[in-house]
């Protein structure tokens, strides 16, 4: 069965290292959060990018705002991570799974 990144279905939460964080991971709920942060971090950076090209300088706000989200980005690929284990990074359909972490590295970098 193909599994997708925000919805990771897989076929035998019985064999994760931690069925019950899989199945937090794994509920629609968990996904509309991150979803929602997603959009909030995006909102924030066009802020961010606005308020720069404007008075050149940072906004306290959309820094804080911008390291809450990274953290809890940082969170959303641990507790998959710990709930999936290594399967998370490798099994089919996963390519998300590493684009997540290259961009929440990218995101570090950037601070």
């Amino acid at each position: 069965s193909k599994m997708n990144h925000h919805s990771m279905k897989f076929e035998a939460d019985l064999y994760s290292p931690c069925p019950r964080l899989a199945k937090v991971v794994s509920h629609y709920y968990f996904d509309y959060f991150i979803a929602v942060v997603i959009s909030f971090n995006s909102l924030v950076t066009g802020i961010e990018v606005q308020y720069d090209a404007v008075y050149h300088t940072k906004n306290a706000f959309c820094t804080i705002a911008e390291l809450v989200c990274i953290g809890i980005f940082t969170l959303e690929i641990l507790l998959r991570a710990c709930a999936y284990g290594s399967r998370y990074f490798v099994v089919t359909g996963c390519f998300w799974a590493i684009f997540d972490v290259f961009l929440v590295l990218v995101a570090y970098a950037d601070i």
